[in-house]
């Protein structure tokens, strides 16, 4: 008799919640209800939370429903609500999850690899390619935008965790701890001083070296591009200035000869 009870009252709080959700999508300016006090009721909320969180994104009146937002984000797993969201311009790992702001990337089994943008069978040479090409993107030195340094931490991050082969075993089989990603990150002994600092160095780290070790060759690419793209205008520059000095004499040559025809006939009268 108990099981039958909890069942029915089970079954009415479904029904409760899904009831209020269908009537605040029919009814925009109704009170805003908080998603995550309806989950509480109910296991199979989540996904019910779901198309309420995506709704009221796409609705004009989205500013009226921040807690249904905001709710929906602590209940599902960081991948799961990215993906969710991508269609509405969100991208995979820009988007504050609960997973992410809680530092619990190492929970799941492709997050640093989607970070990377490698696949999980990628080999350490890829990895670490992946990783300078990543830094070089985000890297505050280069990219002053506001994601620019979060993202080159996650990719730090990343690379510290699939750069160590003892803690890329232990990540792919889900045993990873957050204190041993934490003390991945630390180095054994801070690097020495190579030079006075410049503004906006610090004494402890030389960005200069750092470039030339690792993005030496990529930075010699795009030098040696610039240059030819600096001939290749400064060719047509020289061939429009040659163009025009051929059509200036052209035009001098067939002047003088019209003057020298005009001279000889008046000799001539």
């Amino acid at each position: 008799m108990a099981e039958v009870t909890g069942s029915v009252r089970n079954a009415v709080n479904k029904l409760s919640a899904f009831k209020t959700l269908l009537s605040l999508h029919h009814h925009p300016h109704g009170p805003v209800v908080d998603s995550r006090a309806l989950c509480r009721k109910s296991n199979v909320c989540v996904h019910w939370c779901a198309a309420d969180c995506v709704w009221a994104l796409h609705n004009k009146h989205a500013q009226l429903y921040r807690p249904q937002i905001s709710g929906c984000y602590t209940l599902v797993s960081a991948k799961h609500w990215c993906l969710l969201l991508r269609p509405v311009g969100s991208r995979l790992y820009s988007c504050r999850t609960a997973d992410e702001s809680s530092g619990l990337l190492h929970r799941s089994r492709t997050a640093y690899y989607d970070i990377l943008k490698v696949s999980p069978n990628a080999t350490h040479a890829q990895i670490k390619s992946a990783y300078y090409k990543q830094s070089f993107i985000y890297h505050p030195d280069r990219n002053r935008s506001e994601d620019a340094a979060r993202q080159f931490a996650l990719v730090a991050e990343a690379y510290n965790v699939l750069g160590s082969s003892s803690l890329r075993r232990r990540y792919d089989r889900g045993i990873l701890t957050q204190k041993e990603v934490q003390s991945s990150g630390r180095p054994a002994a801070p690097p020495p001083p190579r030079r006075a600092p410049a503004s906006g160095k610090t004494a402890h780290f030389d960005f200069d070296a750092f470039y030339q070790a690792h993005y030496g060759e990529q930075l010699q690419r795009e030098k040696l591009q610039r240059l030819r793209q600096q001939q290749i205008q400064q060719r047509r520059m020289e061939m429009q200035k040659q163009w025009r000095r051929e059509q200036i004499t052209g035009v001098s040559v067939i002047l003088l000869l019209l003057l020298g025809g005009v001279i000889i006939n008046s000799l001539k009268s």
